[in-house]
């Protein structure tokens, strides 16, 4: 049986400002209403951005030096997730412990290991297949006041990095291809990548002969000696180029590495200040020294932790682009090496004469002959592989869960159209995402992707694996959304998932569906946070905070 996730509370401190916001959430339905500007999507759009979801955020927001805190319970345990810019804490309270996590890729495997999500997703850019990132877990559990209403699981940003996003995360999620299916997926792809590679090698080594060939002519006995030797040292010249292109790419990895290296020195430095020299416990009030520095260290600290978060981020990325780096110097030898090493070999083993005299030109084009039919073999052997992994693949392909699911997204895709009044709309299955919006004016769009939502999380019920995470909507009350169908819109998601799921539900305004569910009033304009929580909180946040930058 799935766990039912919720939110419990949500802590919010801005740095610079010095004010904070804190709340505690109904396990079951939750609104938050007021008027625009009042922070409302600020705050809605904090809960699963905290817990590694990447949003569109306002940029006088990510202005604040915004810290946020989230503390969820997923049925088992209860985890803390802190968040301050990409770098998040994830508290884990039944065994006290924390990981910092400096990347969204390097948490993903974290948040599927808490909350059950085991999809893994072929990378368009790097190439490889890893377990996904949050918002691919998120997706169909959140819509966004600003993309979310204008296509189907679109709140989040950075999802287009992996291939066809939108259908695997649907089928994912809806059960029609299982989470073996995305491994088995995930190990074609690899295959796929690397008989690319191959073949490249294979162009690179006949566009190599094809230069030996243009560079060596006819091999004669009888030949203009200096003539063979200028188009030789081109070659070679075009060889030493590589090197130092090469060359560049080393001295640039020794730049990453020192810098690296500073940085460290640097964290170091501000580390043993707050761990040594400034801690609060050697403090003694008849010491005028150490009263000085406790002064000093109180009122400096946030400004060093900052100073920290910024040079371990410097550090981070550092050390992301040194194995890129390395592969592009990989990249360069592996293109280059069979002529290059031919070439180099030639030129310093035996003279020029030699070369031009003997039968130099054979064995080269024997060496890649010997290379070509290497590649071929290894060519062949990964073609095997993956013949056997479409074979498996097609063992999860199963076409009449397919259907069934497909069915009963209809039906409920069908009853929610009908229940909001988008009238004429073709009821297709869940490939028809893109359809949803077509030709839609007003809010008709708007109540299109609510009842495509609806009809997903409904099948999700009783054939997903992942637990029953919060469903939390932000402001549907767009393209000018009548108070009725507005009205329908809610009635239909708590009707439907009121028992299984907490809900959050942001409202311009209170309205009589309302009554008696759990709400928050903001009313400050462009201030959500204030000076009357700042005290509280951040004697709450700041011991965890500190928690998160010094373990890094």
């Amino acid at each position: 049986m799935k766990n039912n996730v919720k939110f419990k509370n949500i802590k919010i401190l801005s740095l610079r400002d010095r004010k904070a916001f804190s709340y505690e959430f109904s396990e079951g339905v939750n609104f938050i209403y007021g008027t625009n500007d009042v922070g409302k999507s600020s705050l809605i759009k904090s809960l699963y951005y905290t817990l590694g979801g990447d949003l569109r955020l306002d940029d006088a927001w990510k202005s604040d030096d915004i810290v946020t805190l989230v503390e969820i319970n997923n049925g088992e345990s209860d985890f803390i997730f802190l968040r301050y810019k990409k770098i998040i804490g994830v508290f884990d309270l039944k065994n006290d412990d924390l990981v910092v996590y400096n990347t969204i890729s390097s948490l993903a495997s974290r948040v599927s290991n808490i909350f059950g999500f085991k999809l893994e997703l072929h990378n368009k850019y790097t190439g490889a297949t890893t377990q996904a990132n949050p918002a691919c877990l998120f997706a169909p559990f959140f819509i966004d006041q600003d993309e979310g209403w204008k296509a189907v699981i679109n709140s989040f940003e950075n999802m287009s990095m992996y291939s066809e996003w939108q259908k695997n995360i649907l089928y994912y999620h809806s059960g029609i291809k299982p989470k073996e299916y995305y491994t088995v997926q995930g190990k074609i792809k690899e295959i796929k990548v690397k008989i690319s590679e191959l073949d490249g090698f294979v162009k690179v080594l006949k566009r190599s002969k094809s230069k030996i060939d243009e560079s060596f002519g006819v091999v004669l006995f009888d030949v203009d000696l200096d003539f063979y030797k200028s188009k030789l040292e081109r070659i070679l010249n075009e060889y030493s180029n590589l090197n130092l292109v090469q060359t560049e790419y080393r001295l640039n990895l020794l730049r990453l590495y020192s810098r690296k290296n500073f940085l460290e020195s640097e964290l170091k430095e501000i580390t043993a200040i707050i761990d040594n020299e400034f801690e609060i416990s050697n403090f003694r009030d008849d010491n005028v020294a150490y009263s000085v520095n406790e002064y000093n260290y109180i009122n400096h600290r946030d400004e060093m932790l900052k100073n920290i978060a910024v040079l371990a981020d410097e550090k981070s990325k550092i050390e992301e682009n040194i194995p890129k780096l390395n592969q592009k110097l990989e990249e360069s030898r592996a293109a280059s090496e069979a002529l290059q090493a031919l070439i180099l070999e030639t030129q310093s083993e035996i003279t020029l004469h030699d070369v031009i005299k003997s039968a130099a030109y054979h064995e080269i084009e024997s060496t890649f002959v010997s290379q070509l039919d290497e590649l071929f073999v290894e060519i062949g052997r990964k073609e095997g592989e993956l013949t056997e992994l479409q074979e498996e693949l097609e063992v999860y392909n199963d076409k009449k869960r397919t259907v069934k699911i497909n069915d009963c997204f209809k039906e409920y895709f069908a009853k929610a159209l009908k229940e909001l009044g988008v009238e004429n709309t073709k009821v297709g299955g869940l490939s028809s995402y893109n359809n949803i919006t077509k030709g839609k004016t007003g809010s008709r769009g708007p109540r299109g992707i609510f009842a495509f939502h609806y009809a997903l999380l409904s099948v999700m019920k009783s054939n997903s694996s992942v637990e029953n995470m919060p469903i939390v909507i932000d402001s549907p009350k767009q393209q000018d959304l009548d108070p009725e169908h507005t009205h329908k819109l809610i009635k239909l998601c708590l009707d439907g998932f009121s028992l299984t799921n907490q809900i959050i539900i942001g409202t311009v305004g209170y309205e009589s569906f309302m009554d008696g569910f759990n709400s928050i009033k903001l009313e400050n304009k462009y201030h959500l946070l204030n000076d009357e929580h700042y005290d509280n909180v951040y004697s709450q946040l700041m011991p965890l905070f500190e928690r998160v930058i010094l373990s890094r």
